[in-house]
Parts: structure tokens; C-alpha cells; sequence
């Protein structure tokens, strides 16, 4: 399986990691005395929470009974280079959540389920006006200022370096 590193609980002779990826959410279990087992200390070294790892093994139950891959081998599949927020802190802030999109939508399950309801509501409005003979126009086309590539370039004045 291969997915997003939402947790990592390490015990010292086991280490408990959650994988996510597309809404499914899976543990993957890590034993250090385990013959021809996973690398554990490169693991506690090197994966973060955000990181994108491929873990491969059987998959098994827990002591809990939770359904396990009880893995044999991993790989890190890509590192992330910014820390995201703890699953239990949340990323609440409204402003921030609207600035940095891309890590709402990884951490909060709602922004990333409300995508698709949104990408659907709108198909289903464009099906429904195509089908009645409307025909959809972008905006710029009926601007009557070019801009973009197209612009005229323009020149600027800074007054403190009277420039």
C-alpha cells in the first residue's frame, strides 16, 4: 500500500504508522526483531509525518484486532518538505486555510470531500444548460482591454529611487 503518513506511534520494539490515501486509511505495523525486516531505524530517522511511503507485507490484525499490513519492506516514495499539521491540533484558521489550500485539503477530509460535490454540482449545471441550447462563454473573451500575453508592457516609477 502506498500513501500519506497521517501518525506514527513508535513503542521502541514496534512502530505503529496510518497510511491515508483516497479515504482509505490502513496501519502498517514496523517490528525491529523481525527477520529480514523493515529497516526500523532508517524509518525513525528519516519518515515524517506527510511523507508519502510504500510499504509492502501480508496483511494481519493488530494485538487491538485493527487491520495491519505487518510489513516486511518500505520505501519512501516522497518526502515532504513542510511539516502539516497534526491530525488532532487541526488546521482550523480561516485565512490560512484559504491562503494554503493544498494543505487543507490534505488535512481536512471535509475541504477534500466537498471537491468532487463541487466538481459534480457544476457539470451537472453546465449538462443542464447545454441541453437546453445555452452556450457557455469565458469572460475574457468579451473584455474589450487586452491583458495576459497579449497585454501592452508598461513601465514603472518608483519614487523613493526616482527610477
Amino acid at each position: 500500500m502506498t500513501g500519506r503518513v497521517r501518525a506514527i506511534r513508535d513503542l521502541g520494539g514496534v512502530l505503529f504508522c496510518i497510511l491515508e490515501e483516497h479515504g482509505a486509511r490502513i496501519q502498517g505495523v514496523l517490528e525491529r526483531d523481525a527477520d529480514n525486516g523493515p529497516d526500523v531505524p532508517l524509518w525513525r530517522r528519516t519518515v515524517d509525518i506527510g511523507d508519502h511511503v510504500s510499504l509492502t507485507g501480508r496483511p494481519g490484525r493488530s494485538r487491538n484486532g485493527e487491520a495491519s499490513i505487518l510489513v516486511s519492506s518500505w520505501v519512501m516514495a516522497s518526502k515532504c518538505l513542510r511539516p502539516i499539521p497534526d491530525a488532532r491540533t487541526g488546521f482550523t484558521n480561516p485565512e490560512a486555510r484559504a491562503r494554503q489550500r493544498y494543505l487543507d485539503l490534505i488535512v481536512n477530509a471535509e475541504s477534500s470531500a466537498m471537491l468532487p460535490a463541487r466538481s459534480r454540482a457544476v457539470a451537472a449545471i453546465r449538462h443542464g444548460f447545454a441541453q437546453r441550447g445555452y452556450m457557455e462563454v469565458e469572460t475574457p473573451m468579451l473584455q474589450a482591454v487586452h491583458g495576459g500575453a497579449s497585454a501592452r508592457p508598461f513601465r514603472t516609477h518608483v519614487n523613493a529611487y526616482n527610477a
